[in-house]
């Protein structure tokens, strides 16, 4: 059983779209998940005789119901959250069996051509850069660790190291601020080879919740498409710098460089790693 953390309807609707017989497909699958629970929400329709008495009947149409119909239907009995939850775990299965079935489900993240979709599982680490931030700067973290520094009966070498972690948070608060400027509203996810840029909206679980996942050293699986290749030049600041003095039209470029560098000062980002556009992220 899959666990979803994370899903794009906008790209899977996107996807489904360009897939044959694609949307009618999850429709139907989600209909029919969902039709135990129309089922018995059965309504009392009024009917009115000619005589002008209201006389209540109880049954079904018998013609077939369109799509638009069902889920009118369903809305009325399950919130819009329900419908998007079955809706998109079908859609996910969908896209992947015609991939598949096409041979065009590709698998290993290093050698998919850039545009196409992969799917694959990996290790993984996640980096919410505007909780890090807010965590640092926290006046009662930083009073705990003064206090931790005040009442142990410490020796000087001691004092000096716990003096070296407050300047070390220091300097991380100061990158993690400007790195949750450049990537409003999103985090990060560090897989083998690639990173994923996620839409904070786009996850189920919140903050804490994902914390739990990360300790029990599960392996992820992504589906996503791959939107480009790290190289040496986009690491090289003074290369850019250099680029930019030549051509200031560059402008443009500098926001995405410096996201590119502060990765690379944290050790995530290396050259030949791809960016991916997640579209699902699951346990399996």
């Amino acid at each position: 059983m899959k666990e979803f953390i994370y899903l794009d309807l906008v790209e899977i609707n996107s996807i489904l779209g360009q897939l044959n017989d694609g949307i009618p497909s999850v429709t139907h699958q989600t209909n029919e998940a969902l039709k135990a629970v129309t089922e018995t929400n059965t309504q009392s329709k009024i009917k009115k005789t000619s005589g002008g008495v209201s006389t209540p009947i109880r049954g079904e149409h018998s013609r077939q119901k369109g799509i638009g119909e069902t889920f009118s239907e369903l809305k009325q009995t399950l919130n819009q959250t329900a419908i998007d939850t079955v809706y998109g775990d079908y859609a996910v299965n969908v896209i992947e069996k015609q991939l598949d079935n096409q041979g065009k489900l590709e698998t290993n993240i290093t050698t998919t051509p850039i545009g196409e979709i992969v799917k694959a599982t990996s290790s993984y680490s996640e980096y919410n850069f505007k909780l890090l931030h807010d965590t640092l700067a926290n006046e009662g973290l930083k009073f705990l660790i003064k206090h931790q520094n005040d009442s142990n009966d410490s020796d000087g070498a001691s004092k000096r190291e716990i003096s070296e972690e407050m300047n070390n948070m220091r300097w991380l608060e100061k990158i993690t601020d400007a790195y949750s400027l450049v990537n409003k509203d999103s985090e990060l996810i560090k897989l083998s080879n690639a990173i994923a840029i996620a839409e904070t909206k786009n996850f189920r679980m919140n903050d804490a919740q994902r914390q739990m996942l990360l300790a029990r050293n599960s392996k992820l699986t992504i589906l996503g498409i791959i939107e480009s290749e790290v190289s040496e030049e986009t690491l090289d600041l003074d290369s850019f710098g250099t680029v930019f003095s030549q051509d200031p039209s560059k402008i443009g470029d500098f926001i995405p460089n410096i996201a590119f560098l502060f990765m690379s000062i944290l050790g995530i980002l290396h050259a030949g790693d791809r960016f991916i556009k997640p579209i699902a992220l699951y346990f399996e």
